[in-house]
């Protein structure tokens, strides 16, 4: 933090007042701290806290150890508190007089709602702790800072501003602190505010920095060269060198009011009414100034749900200067989050994947926010939590988070899902502090204290990521067998194991533990699969054996659909691959690893005879059986496979028949969107009906190879149609590996229909840009037919889009934008998931692969950009932006992808990957090739047409 205001105060000497303004917005709570702890005047805080900025402003040059600005803008704040009150500017005034000031205080938008009454047991509580203590009580519980940031600005160490608050909690009754908490909220608007009326009357002439003294001053003492300076070029020379002596010169008081009403018409004053809305009751919201251009008309949009955002708009009228709009609270709502727009714009389209920078983007817009009452005038349960939550989703500071969930459990200490959200701030990134477990450690055993029949109290602290959550696993397991969620938590600890230990024995004895103890769980699925899974790599008998009895139906998985739609968590791989289906895949590979070829071949009419729902082991054995290659079921050497088309085309026949949407939304992981709220239901949804679609797809192309190997064209080309028809309804997220446009084409060619073979193959290459096998086999055709390839390269070209136009920020802060690689060729690596390159596996397999086309094609024009779309992602061996415009979803990207733009700005190859190694290697040497093709070519250097600066 020191850092960053080193910074701020260097831009702002060189210039730059708006770094000046972020200095304000900074540490203005921390200054409004101090004066109201000192003179219990809110009604003077803000106009007095304007004047420590002046001061500080005008005495910044003089500032001698930047690193020290906060503790030195700590001192000029407590000299102009206690200036003002020997002064006499401020009389003494009753305590009655101080509940009067605190009620006229002005509510602005994201203000606390409620009457800011702090009693006169407050104050005489307050007053009786020692003035260092009380001095960080309220700079902690009425400005909302941060223990951290109190420790620098008061120049403490943060061990002794904890000591001060422990003490002071020991003086304050439980009650009392709880009502302070409540009462006295930290205003989120309030730093802003007081960042607007500052910036806005700063003097226009900004603070000049000492120049370095010239030569000839080193000579000479300061007051004598200015004095010979001044006889040798007269009044002229005296005024050239003014600057390096004079303050600033301020604005005549006129200008100064002029520009900041300029300044603050951008920032419409909202207020609305009932001040404490209820559900379902109609809130008048009115908004005065707001920047309305002739011709348009306001909307004020706004949303419920932090976590599934759905944007709704509101028409807004124009009554005078104001503009006015009704909006009816939703009855399910306990928080409505909004923002006005001065003209017309499209509703949102918002997602709740939190990682986005784009969306946290989209998400801060909505600055205002109105929390639900309940008939006597409290937060309703939950709404302080909602807030957090929204805060958290914005990507804002911690504390603000933690202001929230700290007034919600002040408000309803049941609301455990608070905890949770508090315990998972406190931990933030990376590793936590010792402090700060045992600060978590310390509240739990509270909590547990407090509610010590209340078997959601453990399953909250469970969820936490500490050293010690098994063994509050073990204790809710033990002492609430019957609680309804006490599968899920035994689950979730065997799943653990099973993802993070190597010990492949512990897995599985994990797996059985589990099972053993919730046999009838709706995660036994699951826990079979994972445990024939380890037992196949660590007790190929055992495995066989329970794979044996599944198959017979000996041993049968209880299932119940509905069960798992109304309760089940998606914890495991979505897709319903069932125990005993996996348990032919299974079975399958034991059977070859021990040389038992005719007893694999058995199983396949016998797994199409049985009418098995899950379509997984049918693809599976399917594509084994065809040759085709497809991921193996265990690590290591894949064991020789018999290759028998007819058998093959009949497994894959059977299971085509059960890839409909109808089936496999029913299945375990498929049908966990009913337990998503209605709002974000249909969202999740569509996603898995992208994947049945895919998964219909590989079937589709599998049995399309199978006809043209057995040189059955037609066939193939009816179940390849079929397949071309989802394609043009799936995203892109579902075409990750299509192969059906270059098997269309291959089967059109035999049929002789080449019109049709031309297109099939066009609109492969017209999928990711490029396709080699699609682009040679156009080659050949148009070489045959017409003898060039003049037509050819022009359709090609119209293949290839302008690549969208984008304004990224690196993580200096710098805006990179396309135009800034016109005349190279452009490699975007994009990385969905923010992983760091020190991470082991495929994102740093995929960045070292980079690392080396960059060796080889850094001569030649290369440009490489790595985009990530997280914003945990800092490190990168290339120059890193963070997605923050949504080029993303602007390119249709899911995963990690790259994506080459050639020298005229157009897309010519677009790869997203996918944990195939035997595919994603191919890719690769695709990938390479076009790279080599690019930086070739001596295309004509085109002007990229740039969109203005947001």
């Amino acid at each position: 933090m020191a850092e960053r205001d080193l910074v701020l105060i260097r831009k702002t000497l060189e210039g730059d007042r708006n770094a000046f303004g972020d200095l304000v917005e900074r540490y203005g709570r921390l200054v409004r701290g101090v004066i109201w702890e000192t003179l219990r005047r809110p009604d003077e805080v803000e106009d007095l806290a304007q004047e420590v900025f002046f001061r500080a402003y005008e005495q910044l040059p003089k500032l001698r150890q930047p690193a020290k600005f906060a503790s030195w803008l700590w001192q000029i704040a407590t000299n102009t508190a206690i200036d003002h009150q020997r002064q006499g500017q401020r009389l003494a005034v009753s305590l009655a007089e101080q509940r009067a000031a605190l009620s006229l205080y002005v509510r602005r938008p994201d203000e606390v709602v409620e009457e800011r009454e702090l009693t006169a047991l407050m104050w005489e509580a307050l007053d009786r702790l020692d003035p260092d203590c009380r001095r960080v009580v309220v700079l902690y519980y009425f400005e909302g800072c941060g223990q951290r940031e109190i420790a620098r600005f008061l120049d403490l160490p943060l061990t002794t501003v904890k000591w001060r608050l422990f003490r002071a909690r020991n003086w304050l009754r439980d009650d009392l602190l709880n009502q302070l908490g409540r009462d006295a909220q930290v205003q989120p608007r309030t730093h802003q505010r007081l960042r607007n009326k500052v910036m806005a009357l700063l003097p226009v002439s900004v603070v000049v920095q000492p120049q370095p003294r010239r030569w000839l001053e080193r000579w000479m003492p300061g007051k004598y060269w200015a004095l010979g300076t001044a006889a040798g070029l007269g009044i002229g020379g005296l005024a050239y060198f003014q600057p390096w002596a004079a303050s600033p010169p301020s604005l005549s008081r006129e200008a100064q009011q002029s520009q900041a009403q300029a300044h603050l018409a951008a920032d419409p004053l909202i207020e609305w009414t009932p001040l404490k809305p209820r559900a379902g009751q109609r809130v008048h919201i009115t908004a005065a100034d707001l920047p309305v251009k002739e011709g348009n008309y306001a909307e004020l949009h706004y949303i419920i749900d932090p976590w599934h955002p759905e944007d709704h708009v509101v028409p807004m009228r124009q009554e005078g200067r104001l503009w006015v709009a009704d909006l009816e609270v939703p009855k399910e709502a306990v928080a409505v989050f909004y923002y006005l727009s001065p003209q017309r714009e499209e509703a949102q389209k918002l997602d709740n994947d939190v990682s986005t920078l784009a969306i946290q983007k989209g998400l801060k817009r909505y600055r205002h926010s109105l929390l639900v009452h309940d008939d006597q005038g409290a937060l309703v349960w939950g709404a302080a939590h909602t807030r957090a939550m929204m805060s958290q989703r914005q990507g804002r500071e911690p504390e603000e988070i933690l202001a929230g969930t700290d007034r919600e459990i002040a408000l309803h200490p049941e609301n455990f899902n608070t905890y949770l959200t508090r315990w998972m701030t406190l931990l933030g990134e990376g590793t936590p502090a010792p402090e700060v477990l045992a600060q978590i450690r310390a509240e739990q055993q509270a909590l547990w204290a407090k509610y010590p029949d209340q078997p959601e109290v453990l399953w909250w602290m469970a969820q936490v990521p500490t050293a010690w959550r098994d063994s509050l696993t073990q204790e809710l397991c033990r002492r609430f067998p019957e609680y309804e969620r006490a599968d899920e938590m035994a689950y979730q600890q065997a799943a653990r194991h099973f993802y993070l230990d190597q010990d492949t024995t512990g897995q599985a004895g994990a797996m059985e533990k589990f099972l053993r103890r919730f046999l009838s769980s709706r995660y036994a699925d699951e826990a079979y699969r994972h445990w024939l899974s380890a037992l196949g790599r660590v007790a190929p008998d055992r495995a066989a054996r329970l794979a044996d009895s599944l198959i017979a139906r000996t041993l049968v998985v209880p299932y119940d659909p509905q069960k798992e739609q109304d309760q089940r968590s998606n914890l495991g791989i979505i897709g319903g691959t069932l125990p005993e289906g996996y348990a032919y895949s299974l079975r399958f590979e034991l059977y070859l690893k021990e040389g038992k070829v005719p007893e694999a071949l058995a199983l396949g009419p016998r797994l199409a005879a049985s009418g098995l729902r899950d379509p997984f082991p049918y693809l599976y054995l399917g594509q084994k059986l065809a040759g085709q290659e497809s991921r193996a079921l265990f690590y290591g050497d894949p064991p020789i496979y018999p290759r028998d088309l007819p058998l093959a085309i009949l497994v894959l026949e059977a299971g085509l028949g059960w890839t409909t949407s109808e089936n496999l939304l029913e299945l375990p992981g498929f049908n966990t969107y009913y337990a998503e709220p209605e709002a974000g239901r249909a969202k999740q949804r569509q996603r898995y009906l992208d994947q049945a679609r895919a998964f219909r797809q590989a079937f589709l192309q599998a049995l399309a190879q199978c006809h043209l190997s057995t040189e059955a064209y037609a066939q193939a080309a009816r179940y390849l149609e079929e397949s071309a028809a989802l394609s043009a309804t799936a995203n892109h997220y579902g075409r990750i590996g299509d192969q059906t446009f270059v098997l269309l084409g291959k089967a059109y060619a035999h049929l002789g229909s080449w019109d049709q073979a031309e297109q099939a193959y066009l609109q492969a290459v017209a999928q990711d840009y490029s396709h080699p096998e699609a682009e040679t086999a156009l080659r050949r055709m148009h070489l045959e037919r017409y003898g060039d390839l003049h037509q050819l390269q022009q359709q090609l070209r119209e293949l290839c889009p302008q690549a969208p136009e984008f304004a990224l920020a690196d993580t200096m802060g710098q805006t990179v934008r396309l135009a800034d690689f016109q005349g190279k060729v452009l490699l975007l690596y994009y990385d969905s998931y923010g992983i760091p390159e020190s991470t082991p596996g495929e994102a740093a397999k995929m960045l070292e692969r980079v690392r080396g086309w960059a060796t080889s094609s850094r001569k030649q024009g290369l440009g490489i950009l790595h985009v990530s779309r997280s914003p945990q992602h800092r490190h990168s061996p290339f120059r890193l932006v963070l997605d923050d415009d949504s080029l993303g979803d602007k390119l249709q990207l899911r995963t990690t992808a790259v994506l080459l733009i050639d020298r005229t700005g157009r897309l010519r190859l677009r790869r997203e990957y996918w944990p195939d190694e035997k595919q994603v290697a191919g890719w690769n040497r695709q990938v390479e090739k076009k790279i080599g093709e690019l930086v070739r070519e001596n295309a004509p250097t085109l002007q990229i047409a740039t969109a203005p600066n947001p």
